[in-house]
């Protein structure tokens, strides 16, 4: 459903989408590669990559899918998803008490590598920003004088 509701979002508001992308990815520019991630095909493996399946429902409506071509695409991905984590969980049903004991004796460890890992991507992709913006004053400046 809230693939569904960002399908619409995009179809109705596609230009304040892809601003919001922008910003939300942070970087300056966006354009046509973001755009070529809506393709229908792209919706089959969206759920397998955490990127790419935050902005290819809202891409779709944006590049003008048919309603119900999204929500076969969708809901057959989303069978597919599910059907891979519930086959790997199946498959491994043994190992899992295993990666549960060392979960519980390094969770609060890897729980603070990932926040830490999400603070310094952050940084990197501010400082990016920050750097890029400063080198298009510096060249605006430089062609002005």
């Amino acid at each position: 459903m809230s693939d569904l509701v960002w399908f619409y979002f995009g179809r109705r508001e596609g230009a304040l989408f892809v601003r919001l992308l922008s910003w939300l990815r942070l970087k300056p520019e966006t354009g046509a590669s973001e755009q070529r991630h809506g393709s229908a095909r792209s919706i089959l493996f969206a759920k397998f990559l955490p990127g790419l399946n935050l902005i290819t429902s809202p891409l779709a409506g944006v590049m003008g899918l048919a309603p119900w071509k999204f929500l076969v695409l969708d809901s057959t991905a989303a069978l597919l998803w599910a059907g891979a984590y519930m086959s790997i969980g199946w498959v491994f049903r043994g190992q899992l008490e295993n990666v549960g004991a060392i979960l519980e004796r390094f969770g609060v460890l890897l729980g603070a590598l990932a926040v830490l890992t999400l603070a310094v991507y952050i940084a990197v992709k501010l400082w990016q920003r920050r750097r890029s913006v400063s080198l298009t004053i510096r060249s605006k400046e430089a062609l002005a004088h």
